[in-house]
This record gives structure tokens, sequence and C-alpha cells, in this order.
């Protein structure tokens, strides 16, 4: 069975997070609780200061994508319309022809 690496990280995750917690709370002693609560603040400090920049780098690219990804829908929803009215507006005058054919074929 094909293992999903998705399910294994976010295993490997939440028992990280767990045993962390309970280091935090003494339950390997007193130095390793000092050691988890000092590693954490760093670990926190730094981490959000790198997803900080994360955030900057990579929110403008993803705006700028949307708003083209947008603009694209919009033209092609636009291009459909005036595609539909042409047509529609061709079968209307087509019609029409055939109704004036039919009318100049009983006069005859």
């Amino acid at each position: 069975m094909k293992m999903n690496w998705k399910i294994a990280l976010a295993t490997f995750g939440s028992i990280f997070l767990y045993t962390y917690i309970l280091a935090c709370f003494g339950l390997a002693g007193p130095d390793i609780q000092t050691l988890a609560l000092h590693g954490g603040v760093i670990g926190l400090k730094y981490g959000l200061l790198l997803f900080g920049l994360v955030l900057f780098a990579i929110l403008p690219y993803r705006v700028s994508q949307a708003l083209e990804k947008r603009k694209q829908t919009k033209y092609d929803i636009e291009s459909d319309r005036k595609i539909v009215e042409a047509a529609r507006k061709k079968k209307a005058e087509e019609e029409k022809i055939m109704k004036e054919f039919i009318k100049n074929e009983d006069t005859i």
C-alpha cells in the first residue's frame, strides 16, 4: 500500500508537538523543561520572523497571479458572450431571410 506523505507528515508533526508540550510541562524533568521553554521562545521568535519574510515575499506574487487569472477569466467570459451574441444575431437574420423567402414564394 502506498504511503500518503501528507498523513505521515501530519502524524509526525502531531507526535512532535505532543512530546514538546509534555516537555514544557516538566514531564521529562526540570532541565528539559527549561531547555524546551527557551528553545520554544527562540524557535517561535525566528519562526515568526521567517514566516513574515516569506509572507511578504510571496503575497504580492500570489495577488498578481490572482489578478491576472481574474483578467483572463473576464476576457474569456466577454469573448464567449460576444460569440453567443453574434450567433444569435446571425440566426435571427437567417430566420428573417427565410421568412421573407417563404413570403416571396407564396406570392409567386
